[in-house]
């Protein structure tokens, strides 16, 4: 997750670039608390992989929409088939 956030954020205009980190400071904090959250809900010794596996799904989607974003990126750059 962190290479492909780096290489998509190095491909980003300044502007863009600050707007892209708001937004991950952003997702950061979600991940953390929609966690945090659903690891609660049972407790117990179970809490820490609960709360493990959450982040790692969460991640991976978010790892999906940087993905996303790249080819979106790039697409654009090469302009429509011809």
């Amino acid at each position: 997750l962190n290479v492909t956030y780096r290489e998509y954020s190095l491909s980003l205009s300044v502007d863009q670039r600050r707007g892209f980190q708001e937004s991950q400071h952003a997702w950061r904090k979600f991940m953390e608390l929609s966690c945090d959250f659903e690891s609660g809900m049972t407790g117990g010794s179970l809490r820490p992989t609960i709360q493990a596996n959450c982040r790692t799904l969460v991640s991976r989607k978010r790892l999906k929409d940087f993905e996303f974003l790249r080819h979106r990126a790039r697409d654009s750059h090469n302009g429509p088939p011809n």
